[in-house]
């Protein structure tokens, strides 16, 4: 009969002590270390891109994304870079949350998740951004400017071939 002894388990709920052999031990941190691994893993999205009045056509740009999600806290890292061929919409832009966000945790009909990011217009310069969530499944990214505009066709600047939306958003999940 193999040795047993006392150990602190995480049986999906609070620690509970049980007496297990080396070896139940041993599967047991295997299999725990694969459960953690696999949720502090990056995965991989495509972020929609709208706008309020006509939505942007992305042709030979790309949209790219990347989220982490511990608990119920989201953080996301997006990029849309524009190609020869991406028309720009009309109106203030929005980009897709990959996991829904909590509709109202504390009275706040907005505001929900905070990020930053950049704009970068291609041999020009950059323009430093701030995103925040604007629905459960969008968020809103506007210009660090006296007038705190909104990011769209025309604003920060006339958009084109090569220039990219850059940031990272965290927020709560539903």
């Amino acid at each position: 009969m193999s040795k047993r002894f006392p150990a602190l388990l995480d049986a999906g709920g609070p620690l509970e002590e049980r007496f297990v052999t080396k070896l139940e031990l041993e599967q047991y941190q295997t299999i725990r270390a694969a459960e953690v691994a696999a949720a502090t893993r990056w995965r991989v999205y495509t972020p929609t891109w709208t706008a309020v009045t006509a939505d942007p056509v992305i042709g030979n740009g790309t949209r790219e994304g990347f989220y982490i999600q511990v608990g119920r806290m989201v953080t996301v890292r997006f990029r849309i870079q524009a190609g020869s061929t991406t028309t720009f919409g009309t109106g203030a832009w929005r980009v897709g949350l990959p996991v829904t966000a909590l509709a109202d945790p504390v009275g706040f009909a907005e505001f929900r998740g905070f990020g930053s990011g950049v704009a970068v217009e291609n041999g020009v310069g950059d323009h430093t951004l701030t995103c925040y969530t604007f629905t459960t499944t969008s968020f809103r990214v506007q210009v660090d400017n006296a007038a705190n505009t909104e990011v769209s066709t025309s604003s920060p600047f006339t958009w084109g071939d090569v220039d990219s939306l850059n940031g990272m958003i965290t927020y709560e999940a539903a």
